[in-house]
């Protein structure tokens, strides 16, 4: 909330702030759903941890068998949720302007039985979330136009 201190006059741009504040998520996700599907201390096995994600009905979203494809953030929530300080590029997305280290795991077969998962782990990558009106992480990943393509924004 410090930005929003910085004596602002202007009351149109307050309001403008305001209303940019208050956008939320559209994929319905929360923190804790955010914290259990991307954010990780070490460097843990793909298959094993997406099996946590494919097995709860509250953190799948996917039809299939196997989510395609997860990241997760090597840090720790305290250090992810700056990013959400940052002013925001688009609606309620964030760009980091620190690196992170993140592992990319993506399902070899996504009707396989059981699941299997390869990892690819990424040093210095910036990350892009989604903040709630709390200033709260929520969603990995750029924002998607109506195609379902990612917009590139830098």
């Amino acid at each position: 909330m410090e930005w929003c201190v910085l004596g602002i006059m202007n009351p149109s741009i307050l309001v403008l702030l305001l209303v940019l504040c208050t956008v939320l998520p559209t994929d319905g996700q929360d923190f804790q759903k955010f914290k259990a599907k991307h954010v990780k201390t070490a460097n843990e096995m793909c298959t094993e941890e997406m099996k946590k994600i494919n097995n709860s009905p509250e953190l799948k979203v996917e039809k299939q068998k196997c989510k395609k494809k997860n990241t997760f953030i090597l840090d720790t929530i305290d250090n992810i949720e700056t990013v959400c300080n940052i002013t925001a590029y688009h609606k309620n997305y964030h760009k980091s302007n620190n690196t992170f280290t993140i592992v990319d795991c993506t399902a070899e077969d996504i009707n396989g039985d059981p699941c299997k998962y390869t990892g690819e782990k990424k040093n210095n990558a910036a990350i892009y979330i989604a903040c709630d009106q709390n200033k709260l992480p929520v969603h990995y990943g750029k924002p998607k136009n109506n195609k379902g393509k990612l917009n590139i924004f830098t």
